[in-house]
């Protein structure tokens, strides 16, 4: 291995180290630069030896008091996740989380699209918007909800050129010391494509940059939302329609994919590691009379159903359950047999989330249920 190569590999591996940050391009030799990997291996291996990394047994785990997943936008940002918020060009996609950022930097609590929202601090990393568009566009938002933007705490880092996916390169220090100095509770992406290198269709390069985002998470306990693009004829608005590889969904918590229609906008959560998905969210972009904008929650039509078909569902359900002793059950295994009956795709979601706030049924992952012992209910 020549001395080029094995700089960059000390340089890599003193990224997972405590060791502080070094340069090597200065180093000449071959021996100097084993005198830093020897740094680095006794560095890394004292710091498993002290790490506290725990080995829980079963039992222990069951009854451990782990806090609950907590939110920053409930049910649309997660603490220490990463999430995705996903759409097509002209999507409102970088509107909607510029207003998410400006309720999470007010001082107070408060609610966006029927959603609480914590207080804390946003860094947006952008390298999609312009200085102009962004002024503009905080000047409307200011307006629209009637904020203070001095009293704001929301930074932009505009065109520092970070690749995300490139765990070696000085950026990623600059951008750790970024955060460091910040403190943000929640880092924005705008839009992730700028942020890589490589191919967005290439696994291991996608792989890389959850690798660095979940150390930079480790670190600094902050949340990301990435801006991301789906891809052109997608279809059904699910996982499989991001661009890119099957990795991005992969390695998110959250995913809420965007589309626009007429004059609305849906927003549908495709994908909840801890909890089940949250009902689609139906809004519209309002203009006031003092040239302001603000985003106003109409009503989804996807999430209506009517007391008398939802009642029926139930019955055909659980009829098929009881009469198919059925123990587990894929969601779509329901949609078919609804459809049969002529009630449709609505009422099983529906169906779904009343059958396992009532303990009817439980989730085991995405798409997979289990009957649970509920009302006379044992197969």
């Amino acid at each position: 291995m020549n001395i080029q190569m094995n700089v960059l590999v000390v340089e890599e591996k003193l990224q997972c180290t405590n060791l502080p940050t070094m340069h090597l391009g200065s180093l000449k030799n071959t021996s100097d630069i084993n005198v830093v990997k020897k740094m680095v291996e006794t560095n890394h291996i004292k710091s498993e030896e002290t790490s506290s990394k725990k080995i829980w047994r079963a039992g222990e785990l069951a009854t451990a008091n782990i806090p609950a997943p907590s939110w920053i936008v409930d049910r649309i940002v997660g603490r220490e996740n990463i999430c995705i918020l996903a759409g097509a060009e002209g999507t409102c996609k970088s509107f909607l989380s510029q207003v998410l950022s400006l309720h999470v930097g007010r001082s107070q609590q408060g609610a966006v699209l029927g959603f609480d929202v914590k207080p804390g601090r946003v860094l947006i990393l952008d390298e999609e918007n312009g200085l102009v568009r962004l002024k503009d566009r905080l000047i409307s938002l200011a307006k629209g909800y009637d904020l203070d933007l001095e009293n704001v705490n929301v930074d932009f880092a505009l065109n520092h050129h970070y690749k995300l996916n490139s765990p070696i390169d000085k950026r990623i220090d600059d951008l750790d010391e970024l955060i460091e100095r910040i403190k943000p509770d929640l880092i924005i992406v705008d839009s992730l494509t700028r942020f890589l290198t490589g191919d967005e269709n290439n696994s291991e390069d996608v792989r890389k940059l959850h690798s660095v985002l979940v150390r930079l998470i480790n670190r600094h306990h902050c949340a990301w939302l990435l801006l991301h693009h789906v891809r052109k004829n997608g279809g059904r608005d699910t996982n499989a329609s991001l661009r890119g590889s099957s990795d991005f969904s992969a390695m998110a918590d959250l995913v809420w994919i965007i589309k626009k229609e007429k004059d609305t906008f849906l927003l549908r959560n495709t994908k909840c590691r801890d909890n089940t998905e949250a009902e689609p969210i139906r809004f519209k972009l309002i203009k006031t009379s003092t040239g302001g904008h603000y985003l106003e929650q109409v009503d989804c039509p996807e999430m209506i159903i009517s007391p008398s078909v939802l009642e029926e569902a139930k019955k055909i359900a659980i009829g098929w359950i009881t009469k198919e002793k059925i123990c587990r059950f894929e969601a779509k295994q329901l949609v078919v047999e609804l459809k049969s009956k002529g009630i449709g795709y609505t009422a099983v979601y529906a169906v779904l989330k009343e059958f396992q706030l009532a303990g009817i049924l439980k989730k085991l992952k995405k798409g997979i249920y289990q009957v649970c012992e509920s009302d006379g209910l044992i197969v």
